[in-house]
């Protein structure tokens, strides 16, 4: 909780007089995506390293300013030498900015994502963190006085992995702190309605029910490729014995 009190603070203290962004936005905080687009002609590659020898590989493609897709895939336990348990499938991304942002209000953006986190649960046929799947999210972005940019983004969302016949959709949340291209923070929490109530889960269960919250820093080692730290899943259940440490290689370019 400390660690999360430091984050918010340096947050606050980057606030200043604010105006319209001038400068890229990021796409996405760590599970949970922004209204950003990649850009026309704009490649992004990432290779997300995860608990239990996890590896998740991730393209996206800017088709036009308003407009990426993208395709991952991945598994469990690749890193080790227990058996790798491979994603049943890869896992699809869309996303259209519907609205761009202005002075006075958000983008808005409206995308499908199937792509979820931790092991693959064959038996139920979900991840341990489920997949957004179809979602809509608005995001304002800030200048301050401190050559930084503060982001704000909200977002609904309705899974396609829910295990019981009562199907919900939920919200997530995030705040984002830019330094231009050299050194970000984010936090972000996804209330997760559609996964803490559901009784089918039971052991798989990874949270405490109170929602997956999460953190992480980005440093720019070049304009164009980046290295992240993750620590999700702060709030953990008796399941496990700690929250997430993960590390995510990107790199974007043009073509």
């Amino acid at each position: 909780m400390k660690f999360l009190i430091k984050i918010f603070a340096l947050i606050i203290l980057g606030l200043g007089i604010m105006s319209a962004q001038n400068f890229g936005v990021p796409t996405k905080l760590i599970n949970t995506p922004t209204a950003g687009t990649l850009g026309k002609a704009k490649l992004s590659t990432e290779m997300r390293f995860q608990p239990r020898g996890g590896v998740m590989s991730t393209i996206k493609v800017g088709i036009a300013d308003r407009f990426d897709i993208g395709i991952s895939y991945g598994g469990s336990r690749i890193i080790g030498n227990e058996k790798i348990l491979w994603n049943e499938l890869p896992g699809a991304h869309a996303k259209f900015r519907l609205l761009d942002e202005g002075f006075y209000y958000p983008g808005v953006a409206l995308g499908f994502d199937s792509q979820g986190y931790g092991e693959y649960i064959d038996s139920l046929g979900l991840y341990e963190i489920r997949s957004l799947g179809i979602y809509s999210v608005a995001s304002k972005n800030f200048n301050t006085i401190l050559n930084s940019q503060v982001g704000l983004h909200f977002g609904i969302n309705y899974s396609l992995e829910q295990p019981d016949s009562v199907r919900l959709p939920s919200i997530f949340m995030g705040i984002s702190l830019d330094f231009n291209n050299a050194f970000g923070m984010f936090v972000e929490y996804d209330s997760a309605i559609d996964y803490k109530k559901f009784s089918d889960i039971g052991d798989y269960k990874i949270t405490s029910g109170s929602g997956f919250l999460n953190a992480g820093i980005k440093i720019g080692i070049s304009d164009d490729f980046f290295v992240k730290i993750n620590f999700s899943n702060l709030i953990f259940g008796d399941n496990v014995e700690s929250f997430n440490r993960e590390i995510e290689l990107q790199y974007v370019t043009s073509f």
